[in-house]
């Protein structure tokens, strides 16, 4: 039988691992697994809008500014002091060119403030350097993948139009 100082190491070891899995130090913000899994059953119910982000050009802005630059400069731009952290909940989609944010607060914020979230969004990541494709969606149902899939689709048809740098609503 385990001793209470090996049960607790465990726990402490396991907290750990999952404070690991769910935060990106690097950008600042949850991975996709955390908001997921974690956060998203948390917020799902005072989940608004969501907005979801593909940064363009994003091999030649690591090739330009390193890996470890391009990390800095979109840390810097999702934590940019043009929001409150009361905004948004970031976090990273799939790979490193891939972000969302979910607006959590009241549902009476209507297209227009979105709208200007969205610009600041974006003008954040212009004053590092980095242009950025938004798709913006109204929260439908309680499935986090669902509705990054609705965004997604909305940024990758502009892009394959060659609308790179807009933002697209639904």
């Amino acid at each position: 039988m385990m001793a209470q100082a090996d049960l607790q190491k465990e726990n402490d070891d396991l907290k750990r691992v999952i404070e690991q899995l769910k935060w990106d130090p690097a950008y600042g913000c949850y991975t996709r697994a955390g908001m997921e899994y974690i956060i998203w059953p948390e917020i799902a119910q005072d989940a608004v809008w969501m907005i979801v982000g593909d940064i363009d050009y994003m091999h030649e802005l690591n090739a330009q500014y390193t890996h470890n630059g391009m990390d800095k400069r979109i840390k810097n731009s999702i934590n940019s002091k043009n929001f409150r952290p009361s905004d948004y909940v970031a976090c990273r989609i799939k790979s490193g060119d891939e972000l969302g944010w979910v607006i959590t607060e009241s549902p009476e914020r209507n297209l227009t403030d979105i709208a200007g979230m969205a610009k600041r969004l974006q003008e954040s990541f212009a004053s590092n350097g980095i242009q950025i494709t938004l798709g913006v969606v109204r929260v439908v149902g309680r499935s986090f993948t669902e509705n990054i899939d609705r965004a997604e689709a909305l940024y990758e048809l502009a892009k394959n139009e060659g609308r790179r740098g807009t933002i697209n609503y639904e």
